[in-house]
């Protein structure tokens, strides 16, 4: 759970960042949400084991998705993290 958290931390940054970073979050979040929901309202898998395991296969590319914004996320922490406060005297 706390990969998701920290995969939706981007998304917390999303207003600090340039137009171009920002359209590439948007794209991002648009193909999360065409593979995870989408996905889900074409193949409309029935409760049943067989059908459970024939249509796993086709959600995990989400999980490309969600390991992108976790690396950024991890990126966007540590810079944030590793970024001076207060601006060294002169």
């Amino acid at each position: 759970m706390k990969s998701v958290g920290l995969a939706l931390v981007p998304l917390l940054f999303l207003r600090r960042m340039a137009p171009k970073e920002r359209g590439r979050m948007l794209a991002l979040l648009a193909t999360y949400v065409y593979l995870a929901f989408l996905m889900l309202a074409v193949l409309n898998p029935t409760v049943d084991r067989n059908s459970l395991e024939l249509t796993k296969v086709f959600f995990s590319a989400s999980y490309v998705v969600l390991a992108l914004w976790l690396g950024y996320g991890l990126v966007l922490l540590g810079v944030r993290i590793m970024k001076p406060s207060i601006p060294p005297p002169e």
